[in-house]
């Protein structure tokens, strides 16, 4: 019996300056934000970019609680669960998990999530519940007939030693595929359309800082007309070509 946990979104930690370009950047995006989040289970300050296909990329500033170095997936079933992580529980009893109910800034029911009992540092794989009116609000999401973002299919990055080796101890309760080879481990992780987002690790041994990450996505060409990208960003870039957009950390 197989539990189906689809791709929700992804989380990466960042610099100030990256996180101030990334401000500027994510406004030619037709549905971003920049929020401060206050919950019962911490606070944090993102920017949100959100493709017509409902993922999204979350970048939080880097502070004494988040490392830079720090990425996280978030999965879910998109539906109405009895009690998800009770069910994730008893499919997938290799691993011991931690149950989470994260309320929104105003105090309502937000979500429950379930991930493992000792995550490994920097670096987190979890399940989403949204909870009551929350769930609906996930599934419209990006669904913007101005959106010209279609989907994110992809990221790159760095992984350090520890994030390489410990990454296909952490996945098989949820990536539809996985492999490794040499220094690179590639996961597939099951969209709610059916297609794949897929996570690539290069393993990094050179540095204790790997920062570096490539997101992927398509784009609509008649949409989008032409995006003025500044050019005065040190950091991080954004091109168009042939309808994939290419957001990266240099």
């Amino acid at each position: 019996m197989n539990l189906p946990l689809l791709f929700d979104h992804i989380y990466r930690v960042v610099d100030d300056n990256t996180f101030d370009e990334l401000k500027v950047l994510s406004r030619i995006f037709p549905v971003s934000s920049h929020e401060k989040k206050n919950t019962n289970y911490g606070h944090w300050e993102g920017i949100y970019i959100t493709a017509r296909d409902g993922s999204y990329l979350e970048f939080i500033r880097k502070d004494h609680d988040w490392n830079e170095q720090f990425i996280s997936v978030a999965t879910s079933s998109f539906i109405q669960q009895n009690n998800l992580f009770n069910k994730i529980c008893q499919i997938y009893p290799q691993h011991k998990y931690n149950l989470l109910k994260i309320n929104t800034p105003a105090g309502e029911p937000w979500m429950h999530t379930t991930m493992m009992e000792s995550p490994i540092k920097n670096i987190y794989f979890y399940a989403i519940e949204y909870q009551t009116q929350q769930l609906k609000k996930r599934t419209q999401r990006g669904k913007n007939k101005n959106n010209w973002a279609i989907s994110m299919d992809s990221i790159e990055f760095d992984a350090s030693q520890e994030q390489f080796d410990k990454i296909p101890l952490l996945v098989d309760w949820f990536a539809s595929n996985v492999v490794i080879k040499n220094d690179k481990a590639e996961i597939q992780l099951t969209k709610p359309d059916g297609t794949k987002f897929v996570m690539i690790a290069n393993l990094n041994r050179n540095t204790k800082r790997n920062t570096r990450f490539i997101f992927k996505g398509t784009y609509d060409e008649d949409l989008m007309n032409k995006v003025a990208v500044p050019d005065n960003l040190k950091h991080i870039s954004l091109t168009f070509k042939s309808g994939i957009y290419t957001l990266e950390r240099k």
